[in-house]
């Protein structure tokens, strides 16, 4: 129903843009290029480069994925291990006081916060994780479109490419999900599957 479709120019005057959360090989690229190509939402740059994994691309801005990886990191995280250790207040504080490299953040802030910027679309798998460390850095409040895929499916796909065990994979949706569904609680939240 073309009608249902909501494009940037449809988005409330306080919200400049959308946060795509979903774990990694959950589709999360397709639903950003969608949102790119057919509603014309601005994702920033520079992007990571489409690689072999994902030939159309990812979609996600650099400096935020770098700022990411560097808020877990501080709290001896990475993307695939420790996730649920990851304490959003406390990065949000580490990265206000300067106990972090705010360099990238503030790249992506830029890009984020910048007035001719919307509407904008902001995807990385990691937001699932970090996005309320997130959310008091931003102008205003993004709408959130939650995606998810098979368990089981997301897993395989880790296994094809990681190497991880399948029951690795399953746990890491389980976090990703349940984070993603607990850090855009009270946010306007969409929320999609490629569930046939």
């Amino acid at each position: 129903n073309e009608s249902a479709l909501i494009t940037g120019a449809d988005l409330p005057f306080d919200r400049k843009g959308f946060v795509i959360l979903g774990m990694h090989r959950s589709g999360t690229s397709m639903l950003a290029g969608l949102m790119v190509s057919g509603m014309g939402y601005k994702v920033g740059g520079p992007l990571i480069k489409p690689a072999s994994d994902n030939e159309r691309g990812f979609y996600e801005l650099l400096p935020a994925v770098l700022q990411n990886d560097e808020f877990l990191k501080h709290q001896k995280a990475d993307w695939s291990s420790n996730v649920m250790a990851y304490h959003s207040a406390n990065e949000y504080a580490a990265y206000t006081k300067g106990e972090i490299s705010t360099v990238e953040g503030q790249k992506a802030l830029e890009f984020l916060n910048g007035n001719t910027n919307s509407p904008w679309l902001q995807k990385d798998p990691r937001m699932c994780i970090t996005l309320r460390s997130w959310l008091p850095l931003l102008n205003s409040e993004p709408a959130v479109l939650f995606t998810f895929r098979h368990p089981l499916e997301v897993a395989k796909s880790l296994n094809r490419r990681n190497d991880f065990e399948i029951r690795h994979g399953l746990r890491l949706w389980i976090m990703y999900n349940m984070r993603a569904v607990q850090n855009s609680q009270e946010l306007c939240r969409v929320i999609s599957s490629n569930e046939k």
